[in-house]
């Protein structure tokens, strides 16, 4: 549920701009994003960074959009979203808090939070976000350049592009799981 919420304006995003207009897409986007803004501020005192480049990114689509609904860039918001996206992604394994540990943590016991483990999963399922964000950022890139009306390609790029790292999170969260299991049945003492 925490990714859902995390990625819902991509998602809104994505569905209005098809469905009714680029504008509405990014209006609505900036409004699912805000309220996750809120929320998480409400509920964990701050945001992570993924929502805040999210409402951020949504904010700036939505004045160019409504300045100007003829922008060129307008045709190349898959690639700027995603590219932004493993920006943040990156930042996030820089700063050595990878951008996953946030919403690790709205699911996992408070006593794993500094287990080595705990840590060493998230940075390797923010990797995995990050190589699919940027990888697919470049082929919507290249398939908006050279083909702006092949939808289905860049699509179906966006779609391999978050299966593949959901499919690589949700089998190491399992890993995790099944490994904090044991750490907390060890007992305080036997904890490293």
């Amino acid at each position: 549920m925490s990714f859902l919420r995390t990625f819902a304006p991509w998602i809104a995003y994505a569905v209005a701009s098809a469905v009714v207009d680029w504008r509405l897409g990014a209006v609505l986007a900036l409004a699912v994003a805000t309220a996750e803004l809120v929320r998480q501020r409400r509920v964990h005192r701050r945001a992570d960074a993924l929502t805040v480049a999210t409402a951020a990114f949504f904010a700036g689509l939505a004045v160019v959009s409504l300045a100007d609904p003829t922008a060129a860039l307008h045709r190349f918001t898959p690639a700027l979203a995603l590219g932004l996206l493993g920006v943040v992604a990156l930042g996030s394994l820089a700063r050595g808090a990878p951008f996953t540990l946030a919403i690790a943590r709205r699911s996992t016991p408070p006593e794993l939070w500094d287990h080595p483990g705990f840590l060493a999963a998230n940075v390797a399922i923010t990797r995995v976000w990050a190589v699919s964000f940027l990888i697919t950022a470049a082929a919507c890139l290249v398939v908006l350049a050279v083909d702006p009306e092949a939808t289905a390609l860049w699509v179906g790029a966006q779609v391999i592009g978050f299966a593949v790292p959901l499919a690589y999170t949700d089998a190491r969260r399992r890993r995790a799981r099944a490994a904090s299991a044991a750490v907390l049945a060890a007992g305080p003492s036997d904890r490293a």
